[in-house]
């Protein structure tokens, strides 16, 4: 927050802007919280912005360098982006799986459709987890807008970024924890691969 803001407008947009009519996006967010008397690491959070205030400086900053929500979503856009991946991917390998099944053997059968089922319902995850990443990616340039602190520092707020900090540390340790099984099958496979007896 500045110290100072003698030279600072506050319209009722939830802008704040210098004495030359600039707006900085940033500082409306720590001219929210100030106006509250609370601290603007709520509205950071719930954003996907940074919580550094020397990242922050709406003097030293220009708008396009300054953190918005918009900005903050945008660079969120790599978690839907790699599960959209990961999704696809998963999707794939179930698919050349099915190549393998005897379509003669009633177990098999069975399999089949179950691999092509989850198949199809991770596609179509995988299509909503890109498009999710690629309006996130877009908003990069959304104006910021009016917000109310008092809405965003509540206990389900608190309760949901946890949650979310939750989760991904949850998929940090799964994905590390596969890691080496798929290693190991990928070594495999190369090795099948290469046979001269496959092909």
């Amino acid at each position: 927050m500045v110290d100072d803001d003698s030279d600072m407008v506050h319209p009722p947009d939830g802008h704040v802007r210098d004495a030359k009519g600039t707006r900085t996006r940033c500082g409306a967010i720590d001219h929210l919280a100030g106006e509250a008397g609370q601290s603007d690491a709520p509205l950071r959070a719930a954003s996907g912005l940074p919580c550094c205030r020397s990242q922050c400086d709406e003097r030293s900053q220009t708008v396009e360098e300054q953190p918005t929500c918009g900005r903050g979503l945008a660079q969120s856009a790599v978690v839907p982006a790699a599960l959209a991946a990961v999704a696809a991917g998963l999707a794939e390998n179930l698919e050349v799986h099915v190549r393998a099944l005897d379509p003669g053997d009633a177990a098999a059968a069975q399999e089949q459709g179950v691999y092509e089922r989850v198949a199809h319902r991770l596609h179509s995850a995988a299509a909503d987890l890109q498009a999710a990443a690629a309006e996130m990616t877009s908003a990069v340039d959304l104006p910021m807008g009016a917000h109310d602190i008092a809405a965003i520092t509540t206990t389900d707020v608190l309760d949901a970024f946890q949650g979310h900090v939750a989760a991904e540390d949850d998929l940090r340790r799964l994905l590390e924890a596969r890691r080496e099984e798929n290693e190991q099958m990928l070594t495999a496979i190369r090795a099948e691969v290469g046979s001269p007896d496959v092909g």
